[in-house]
């Protein structure tokens, strides 16, 4: 017997699931039928050209049912912190897009001070931006990360060179086990780690990035 949210293909061949509705003996879908019927019964449709059949519909009621109330909070819980994740995630790439602009502005600009309330419209500017594109512009995504990726791939060892050479140097001991919060005000190092570490781990999360451009080249 299957685990609650396992998911089990079984071959059918020739035969026709009987919860799957054959509309005029044809199975390209009409997408206001779909929307009638429910996308689950499109699901099952395209399950079922493949000569497969969906039966992850007969195992969800075992975790939504009070039986498993221990398992089903904890899976709510990881639940929620993969949505807030990804939500803060999204909130981030606008930040660092409206902080960016106010750090360009600095670079080219002696005599301009950032404001806290410039950088909060240049966040939201930024955040409505990415969502109007992926609404309206969703079909050009693909040339856009076609010219991002272009643009990393070319950009990355002239910037790693520029910034050996141009960055100040510093001792091998100062850089691994000196801490300091530079006048920030955290009330002590152990926090102004803490805190400088949520950078690093942004990048980190890049590497995964690269598994979802495989997977859509392999699809």
């Amino acid at each position: 017997m299957l685990s609650s949210g396992q998911l089990e293909l079984k071959d059918i061949g020739s035969a026709r699931s009987p919860h799957v509705e054959e509309r005029n003996g044809s199975l390209d879908p009409d997408l206001s039928d779909d929307v009638k019927a429910g996308f689950t019964v499109n699901d099952q449709r395209d399950m079922q050209r493949m000569g497969k059949k969906q039966e992850l519909r007969v195992f969800m009621p075992l975790v939504s049912t009070c039986r498993c109330s221990s398992l089903c909070s904890i899976l709510s819980v990881i639940g929620w912190l993969s949505t807030i994740s990804w939500q803060s995630i999204v909130a981030l790439d606008a930040y660092l897009a409206g902080t960016i602009v106010q750090g360009l502005i600095s670079l080219n600009d002696d005599g301009y001070t950032p404001a806290r309330w410039q950088g909060t419209l240049l966040v939201f500017a930024a955040a409505i931006g990415m969502s109007l594109f992926n609404i309206f512009g969703a079909k050009h995504l693909p040339l856009a990360e076609g010219i991002f990726v272009t643009c990393h791939f070319f950009a990355f060892i002239p910037v790693i060179v520029t910034l050996l050479v141009l960055a100040p140097k510093a001792k091998a001991e100062d850089v691994f086990t000196g801490f300091t919060d530079y006048g920030s005000g955290w009330p002590s190092v152990s926090w102004t780690v803490m805190v400088g570490q949520v950078s690093c781990m942004f990048v980190v999360l890049g590497e995964t990035y690269i598994l979802e451009y495989q997977s859509l080249c392999s699809s």
